[in-house]
């Protein structure tokens, strides 16, 4: 098993904390957030971590390869961090795709409990939700009728308000097969970003393997308290009051 996280982006709506350090380095309880996530990965036996550096890539690439020394590390840089968004820095990183993988985004933190049952949830694609909470949660959501199968994958514009209640929310965390990532999310993200554009999310690839397969996909349901995304500061603010539970 792999782990890889997206660290490539600018973090703009944390600046000006983001203004000299990337994202990833923003600090969580005295501790950069991409470090959470690696101590889990650690913990969970995973011992070969790919990494996609961006924004000051350079940064990142020195405190990770000062701090864990003895791990496994690859570094992915997509050059192209400013004009794009997720969907082309998971496409370059399809050379990394030789293995089962946990995919995380570094400014998701979750407890270690929520990873090491992803890790153990059985099928080539599961993807890890929670119920959707309309106030403090927004972005892409599933629509899944059993609680096991995800049948439909809805970005914002795509959403119902009377319907909140019913929507799971993507974690941004992913336990992916080795084929699926091959023969399925791969080629379908290089015909999205060719066909469409490179500003969008990889979820909407995604989105269009579902559509085609609705038993594709499974979810996993996890407790709106075992992580946090941080977009903002008060995302970071809200995360440092749930910080003891991701130990």
């Amino acid at each position: 098993m792999n782990g890889l996280i997206l660290a490539a982006g600018k973090g703009s709506r944390l600046m000006p904390m983001t203004n000299e350090i990337p994202k990833a380095l923003v600090k969580l309880k005295g501790k950069p957030l991409i470090f959470w996530t690696l101590d889990h990965m650690i913990d969970c036996g995973i011992k070969r971590i790919g990494i996609v550096v961006g924004y000051k890539a350079e940064i990142l690439i020195d405190v990770i390869s000062k701090y864990y020394s003895n791990l496994d590390i690859v570094f992915i840089k997509n050059d192209e961090y400013a004009t794009s968004n997720n969907m082309v820095s998971l496409f370059k990183a399809r050379d990394f795709f030789t293995e089962d993988t946990l995919l995380v985004e570094c400014d998701v933190i979750c407890s270690q409990k929520l990873m090491r049952d992803l890790l153990n949830a059985e099928g080539d694609c599961q993807i890890a939700v929670s119920k959707y909470n309309y106030q403090t949660m927004n972005g892409s959501v599933i629509e899944s009728n059993d609680m096991v199968y995800a049948n439909r994958l809805l970005t914002s514009k795509m959403q119902d308000s009377s319907r909140y209640g019913s929507y799971l929310k993507t974690i941004n965390i992913y336990k992916f097969g080795k084929l699926f990532l091959q023969k399925q999310l791969a080629p379908t993200m290089g015909w999205y970003i060719q066909n469409f554009d490179k500003d969008s999310y990889y979820e909407l690839a995604i989105g269009c393997l579902i559509y085609l397969n609705p038993e594709l996909c499974k979810v996993r349901l996890f407790e709106e308290s075992e992580w946090v995304e941080i977009d903002d500061i008060r995302d970071l603010e809200a995360a440092e009051r749930k910080a003891n539970s991701f130990e």
